[in-house]
């Protein structure tokens, strides 16, 4: 791994706003409308440097508020998965 990227990886937690922590990566808003999709370390996608941030309208931003909120309010893991599949179709 570069230096580089473990350095953005470490701006993007220290200066974004956790959001969701989905099993294999955590999303943070970084800015008004981006989001960062930050992959946890024992993840082959970490290794492969792989992050990616996605630029959302308002309404999509709500949109994904309201999905963060389903998710962690979900009954069970077929929900989750189900809800987790509309936060990566809507990035």
């Amino acid at each position: 791994m570069t230096k580089t990227y473990k350095r953005y990886v470490e701006d993007t937690k220290q200066n974004g706003e956790f959001l969701v922590n989905l099993g294999d990566y955590s999303l943070y808003k970084l800015n008004e409308n981006e989001v960062a999709k930050v992959y946890h370390e024992n993840t082959i996608n970490w290794k492969l440097e792989q992050d990616t941030s996605s630029y959302l309208t308002d309404a999509k931003m709500v949109e994904l508020k309201g999905f963060i909120t389903q998710y962690e309010d979900a009954s069970d893991s077929d929900e989750a998965d189900s809800i987790q599949q509309d936060i990566e179709y809507l990035l």
